[in-house]
């Protein structure tokens, strides 16, 4: 525990919060918001019109309340919400963040989403992370969204609980199709025995950093209600937009 307060010390020296934008580099002035600069926050991807079921950004000539996918499939999660589009400068802050040790990140997107769930008229009884499998954990040393979990749950006043482990090792989801991605997935949560307990009856939210094709957050949500739980919400920093040309 000491060597993490001096750890997390060292890279508050190194990467300070409040100071620089968290999406340019530009350096911020007591005007500016969610460690962004006035700049960035004018051209971000804001989701204005979300799938009420998934959350993806829906576009504005679509006349419906639902995407293309939810109208066809059917999810265990109930809810899932995001603040902004997995596009341009913001899939540069989720890399920073995942594969840089850019973890000074965290603060300016639970920004976001706080903004987001603030809005979203949801109660969880707690919160658990997407969870990652203990060698991708050995070889990245820490799990964005559980970083991502630990500052939102602090700032509400949430419980936070690893419900799920994550038992089998899978091949990166980013090259796959969406047929691939839910197969690459399947069977490779279960619920996490030491909570099996804490799960029945509850409402339960998910966080994750990027929701793509909800295949993953699906998984965790289908672990979670065959133990039980109640209502299952996702939250993320952001969500894939639909591609423009798919039928």
């Amino acid at each position: 525990m000491k060597w993490q307060k001096i750890k997390n010390f060292i890279e508050n020296l190194i990467y300070p919060n409040k100071i620089k934008c968290m999406f340019c580099g530009d350096e911020l002035n007591g005007k500016n918001s969610n460690e962004t600069c006035t700049n960035c926050m004018e051209t971000l991807p804001f989701i204005r019109r979300a799938c009420l079921r998934c959350g993806v950004s829906l576009p504005d000539e679509d006349e419906g309340n639902v995407c293309i996918h939810c109208k066809k499939l059917n999810y265990f999660f109930d809810f899932a919400r995001a603040p902004l589009d997995y596009t341009g400068r913001v899939i540069t802050a989720v890399h920073n963040l995942k594969y840089d040790n850019a973890k000074y990140l965290i603060t300016g997107m639970v920004d976001y989403m706080s903004d987001c769930y603030a809005a979203w008229d949801i109660k969880p009884d707690m919160v658990c992370a997407v969870p990652s499998h203990i060698n991708r954990l050995k070889e990245r040393g820490y799990n964005q969204a559980e970083l991502l979990a630990e500052e939102f749950c602090a700032r509400f006043n949430l419980t936070l609980l690893p419900l799920c482990l994550k038992v089998k090792e899978t091949a990166s989801q980013a090259t796959l199709s969406f047929k691939d991605r839910r197969e690459n997935l399947t069977d490779c949560f279960k619920i996490n025995p030491d909570h099996r307990a804490s799960v029945k009856g509850k409402n339960i939210l998910i966080i994750d950093d990027v929701v793509t094709t909800c295949s993953t957050v699906n998984e965790v949500a289908k672990v979670l209600k065959h133990a039980g739980a109640n209502k299952i919400y996702v939250l993320s920093f952001a969500h894939t937009p639909i591609p423009t040309d798919e039928d």
